[in-house]
């Protein structure tokens, strides 16, 4: 599987999307999705309804971490751009500064 070799090799895992999965509700795909999770040491770091509607409150859309120090801040936030909110995710580059470049 493709993230136990992300994993295997140190590197930074950052899944995101819409999952289908209300992980709101306590039930046998919540279970299942939260057992893998857990398998891989990963974590869920959205916990607030990502789609509301009149009658329903969800959580489809997921952000997902091997580390949860790699994130700066997690916001969710309704764009008016869709039925689903939108996830910004802040994460720090400063590994990334002393890397040379040319213009």
């Amino acid at each position: 599987m493709i993230i136990q070799k992300l994993i295997v090799k140190h590197k930074i895992l950052i899944l995101c999307g819409d999952w289908n999965i209300n992980f709101l509700q306590t039930n046998p795909h919540t279970r299942e999705k939260n057992n893998m999770l857990l398998r891989y040491n990963l974590e869920h770091i959205v916990n607030v309804p990502t789609r509301i509607t009149k009658t329903t409150a969800t959580l489809l859309d997921v952000v997902i971490i091997n580390e949860k120090k790699s994130i700066n801040s997690l916001k969710v936030m309704d764009l008016r751009l869709s039925d689903h909110y939108a996830q910004m995710l802040s994460i720090p580059i400063s590994e990334f500064s002393n890397i040379p470049y040319r213009i």
